[in-house]
Order: structure tokens, then sequence, then C-alpha cells
């Protein structure tokens, strides 16, 4: 494996811990000021990884079917993105919002789970 796709690899994995070290921010800090800057933090770190995704996705599927599996990532992403608020909000309603951010939390560890056996896995 090339150096560099070695450091790319290296920095997906920090950047995904990265991101939640700022979500368990925002679920235990106190302080307005400090948890607006965990969540404009928490947004440019999550940022690069819808990117990131869709260059993984399109180089591990043939030319012919990078519409098919684009669609089917839209398509799962849409859910995600309709759902989790919803989680969270429902979460927040009945306690705090930071409690429904727990729910994050736990959507970015399975994300750095992904990441990071994705990567093992494509080094065999």
């Amino acid at each position: 494996m090339l150096r560099e796709q070695r450091f790319a690899r290296g920095t997906h994995v920090v950047l995904a811990a990265l991101c939640i070290v700022a979500l368990l921010g925002i679920v235990f800090s106190r302080k307005r000021a400090l948890t607006i800057a965990l969540i404009l933090l928490a947004g440019l770190l999550y940022g690069p990884f819808f990117p990131n995704l869709m260059a993984i996705l399109l180089s591990h599927f043939p030319v012919e079917v990078h519409g098919r599996a684009v669609g089917i990532l839209f398509a799962t992403a849409s859910i995600g993105w309709t759902v989790f608020p919803m989680v969270i909000g429902a979460i927040a309603t009945r306690s705090t919002l930071q409690r429904g951010f727990l729910v994050a939390v736990g959507c970015g560890v399975v994300l750095l789970a992904l990441v990071t056996g994705h990567f093992i896995y494509a080094a065999k």
C-alpha cells in the first residue's frame, strides 16, 4: 500500500474520532458559547465525510453501476437524515437536547467502526 493511502486512511480514522469527541463535548457542555463552538466544530468535522464516502463507494464498483451505487447511498442516507433527527427530537422533548445528542454520538461510533473496518478490510 502506498504511503499516501496509509496517511489518508489514518486521517479518516482520526477525523471520525474527533467527530465523536466534539459530539461528546456537546453532550456534556454546560456553557452556551462552548456548546455553539462545539456544534460548529462538529459540522466542520463531519463535512468531509460525505465526499470521501462517495469516493470510497465509487472506487469499489465498476463505472457501469456508479449511478445505481450512488442511488443506493442516497436512499439509505436519506433514511438516516430523516429518522435520526426525529429520534434526537423525541429524546430531547422527554429529557434534554444534550441527551438527544447521545444518538448522534452513537452514529459517530458506528461511523468510526465502519471507516476502521473498511480500512482493515481494504488492507487485505
